[in-house]
């Protein structure tokens, strides 16, 4: 016996259910969306069976249980390819103002995290020690107890303070082998510069630690002097160190330090040229004074090569210093193998 056809309703509707099953759409979806104005879910199923329409889960595959399977990827004639609203593109105004926020931040920071003003509040002389490249280790030719004495008497001593400018430790992340030394690498570190009390102006980041930021994201140095109440800096840092009379609260004296743990106009057979030529590569972009003049740098110094030197050239605003520390580090495979000196002691006039 032949099948009766649809009835008023059906005929109606019965081309809808069809076109939604055809797209994907489940019996489910089908009956909460509306399009078939019926009471309950078994009548849209019931329909289909009856007249054939492959289930929409079917013709769709696994995936028919995601309930926002409703962007349109792209459509002809043809075919409509759907996917869930979820892997939909940012909107790109959105994603602009997002950006736009953020790399404002970064700008505002790249133009003021370099530079530091350190008040010493004292009528007495004062002494500032710069050191670099303490490549902290577990393991390799460090020397831990000549650091600690070190940060001790730095602590110790009325009127000395520090600065620290990269490659504090050794940190080989990119040598599978060492990497479990890495954690402990980062403690001493943090041990270090808490030994320091609080007489550590500021730290710098150098190569060595920059390298856990660059694999893996985490700016250690940086985490670890923000704990430590420190200010960082990545790779150049410049202070304007004041002496105030604590009676008069007069500034009596004051000197401009511009650190950074390397510069690429350097010279191994002139370790301090480097020096100089950031002085004369940063003409005219070195801090302001507040009458509007800049303020030229008495000292730069700059780590990184493991050679410590220093030079004064008489220039017309008087005598600047350059300035190359050496490092505690006592060689390396790395400086074996480059045919560098294995004792890298610092001169008492680099101290």
């Amino acid at each position: 016996m032949a099948q009766p056809g649809p009835g008023k309703f059906w005929r109606q509707y019965l081309p809808i259910l069809r076109e939604l099953a055809e797209q994907g759409w489940t019996d489910q979806q089908i009956f909460e969306s509306g399009k078939i104005p019926v009471k309950s879910l078994s009548q849209i199923t019931n329909t289909r069976h009856r007249y054939g329409i492959p289930a929409g889960e079917k013709a769709r595959g696994r995936h028919h249980a995601i309930p926002t399977l409703t962007r349109v990827v792209s459509e002809t004639p043809e075919r409509i390819v759907y996917a869930p609203e979820e892997t939909d593109a940012e909107p790109i105004e959105e994603l602009w103002e997002r950006a736009a926020k953020r790399t404002a931040r970064e700008v505002a920071r790249a133009h003021t995290e370099g530079v530091a003003l350190v008040r010493l509040m004292t009528d007495k002389p004062v002494a500032i020690s710069i050191s670099s490249d303490w490549h902290v280790s577990t393991s390799s030719a460090c020397d831990l107890a000549g650091l600690r004495a070190y940060a001790e008497a730095i602590r110790d001593t009325p009127g000395a303070y520090a600065i620290a400018v990269g490659d504090l430790a050794d940190n080989a992340i990119k040598w599978t082998k060492q990497m479990r030394d890495i954690p402990d690498e980062w403690r001493l570190v943090a041990h270090l510069l808490t030994t320091f009390g609080l007489k550590m102006l500021g730290i710098t980041s150098g190569n060595h630690d920059d390298w856990t930021k660059a694999f893996a994201g985490i700016d250690a140095l940086r985490w670890i002097a923000e704990k430590g109440r420190i200010h960082f800096a990545p790779d150049e840092l410049v202070y304007i160190i004041e002496l105030v009379d604590p009676a008069s609260q007069e500034t009596t004296a004051r000197y401009v330090v511009a650190t950074r743990h390397r510069y690429y106009r350097h010279s191994n057979l002139n370790p301090t040229h480097a020096c100089f030529r950031w002085l004369e590569d940063r003409v005219g972009q070195w801090p302001k004074a507040e009458d509007g003049g800049t303020l030229i740098p008495d000292i730069l110094a700059i780590g990184h090569n493991h050679v410590a030197c220093v030079e004064e050239r008489t220039m017309p605003n008087g005598p600047i210093w350059g300035a190359r520390m050496g490092a505690w580090q006592v060689t390396s495979t790395h400086g074996r193998a480059g045919g560098w000196p294995a004792q890298r002691q610092q001169p008492e006039s680099a101290r």
